[in-house]
């Protein structure tokens, strides 16, 4: 389609200021990281054919409608603090920028709940109920990214441990289907969904905007607790059982580490060997570390642990993340270690997912780019679905690991739900369950690591 007339029709709808059709240089902001763009580039066409900027449901409901009747894709885009290429255009079509949709719409004190658009950046969420004594259960790890982006990857972060993940927090949603139609997925907007029939909110909770565009969002919220953090250095011997020891107070929110070298090169803490073990609590009896495990307090200062997470913790840096037993996390350092024999890291960012299970987040240097990221990635998260763990989003980069982390007749199930509800394969097609083929047929999937990981041994041989 002529971009004059992408740009006309999609005017008519959000106003012509709010429509870019742009060629691939002028839209390189899209991406999400220029390590990731440059591969993928090579294969797939990840410009968009236009990005149009939505302010209200309505608007998202008639560019929904537009791209149904034509069979052009769409993909929904919120903060873009992700690398795993979920918002990624590979087969062209409209990127809906979400970030205009940002309103608070309404925070009901008596019924603990907020109420806010799909593009609202959760630094914005946090100041608003802080002023009110509330709390979200739950906060991403960086507060750049958008509710909606959040909720679609079925995120895990500060406060999980306690809470559990994004999607247990979830009262309502407003979803835009792909035929137009818009839903919400609880009872209404201030009776929780659970107990009677099917709990709609989890189908795209983790979806990845492949089933709808999550248009608001009806949260839990808690009267605010006076949190603080204490910052520990703990021995390689003592964080195993350490980690799964602490998780019984009940006074703990949170329970993150860095590794030493990363906590002393970006939070200015002498860590020597060992790891940072950071412990997020309420000001209550709290458990005593140091006894227990002969920990080194650090700090017990507050301090604001999200601003300090905002340095390393984004998609420039991203080396892959995973979930672990936390039975695995030990030979997971043995892992790292290797890794660092061949690749430039910065080192490991963990935080308790809930008292089993662990999520990693491998940090390397912005310089190790191209293939050498890309088999990273690869090795990383190949080492961790060999000690029982699995990959923490998809996108482009880790849709393929749904055929070795599910079975057959569940993937087919999501399949098949997927087929339903958008027949069409208009909504951020080919992500999550079904991984793209390039323009010379090579799939994202074990190929590519597998030929990435051959070349970059080749380059190391010969010096490049």
């Amino acid at each position: 389609m002529k971009k004059s007339k992408l740009e006309h029709d999609f005017g008519s709808i959000v106003g012509k200021e709010n429509v870019i059709v742009t060629d691939k240089k002028e839209n390189e902001h899209l991406v999400d990281a220029p390590w990731s763009s440059t591969i993928l580039s090579l294969g797939f066409k990840i410009t968009p054919d236009a990005i149009v900027k939505p302010h209200t449901t309505r608007e998202i409901v008639d560019i929904v409608n537009y791209a149904f009747d034509k069979k052009i894709p769409l993909i929904p885009r919120g903060g873009g603090t992700s690398a795993l290429g979920e918002s990624l255009p590979i087969k062209g079509g409209i990127v809906i920028d979400m970030k205009r949709m940002n309103k608070i719409v309404e925070i009901e004190e008596d019924k603990k709940t907020l109420t806010a658009g799909a593009g609202v950046s959760w630094r914005k969420i946090n100041t608003k109920l802080k002023e009110k004594r509330f709390a979200v259960g739950v906060n991403p790890l960086n507060e750049n990214s958008t509710l909606g982006g959040f909720i679609s990857k079925g995120g895990y972060g500060i406060g999980s441990l306690k809470h559990g993940s994004i999607g247990n927090q979830i009262v309502n949603l407003e979803v835009v289907l792909p035929v137009g139609l818009t839903i919400n997925t609880g009872y209404s907007k201030s009776h929780f969904s659970y107990g009677f029939g099917y709990n709609n909110s989890w189908l795209f909770t983790g979806a990845e905007g492949t089933l709808g565009i999550i248009t608001e969002a009806t949260l839990k919220i808690y009267y605010q607790n006076n949190l603080k953090v204490t910052v520990h250095r703990v021995l390689d011997e003592a964080i195993f059982q350490a980690l799964s020891e602490i998780t019984r107070s009940g006074n703990l929110i949170s329970l993150m580490f860095l590794d030493g070298e990363l906590a002393k090169t970006e939070l200015s803490t002498e860590a020597e060997r060992g790891v940072l073990l950071l412990l997020s609590e309420e000001r209550r009896e709290e458990p005593t570390l140091e006894k227990q495990k002969g920990a080194i307090s650090v700090s017990e200062e507050d301090f604001n642990l999200w601003d300090k997470l905002q340095k390393f913790y984004g998609p420039e840096r991203f080396g892959g993340e995973v979930f672990l037993p936390i039975n695995g996390l030990h030979k997971i350092f043995e892992v790292i270690r290797k890794l660092k024999e061949n690749y430039r890291l910065q080192g490991l960012v963990g935080f308790l997912a809930d008292s089993d299970s662990i999520i990693l987040r491998l940090i390397c240097n912005e310089e190790e780019i191209g293939l050498k990221r890309i088999a990273l990635i690869g090795d990383f998260v190949r080492a961790a679905i060999n000690l029982g763990g699995r990959p923490y989003g998809s996108g482009v980069w880790n849709s393929f690991w749904m055929e070795e982390v599910y079975d057959i007749n569940t993937l087919k199930l999501m399949r098949k739900i997927k087929e339903q509800i958008d027949s069409q394969n208009i909504m951020n097609p080919y992500k999550t369950i079904n991984y793209p083929k390039a323009r010379i047929g090579i799939t994202t999937g074990p190929p590519l690591y597998q030929t990435t990981t051959f070349l970059e041994k080749i380059f190391k041989k010969i010096g490049l």
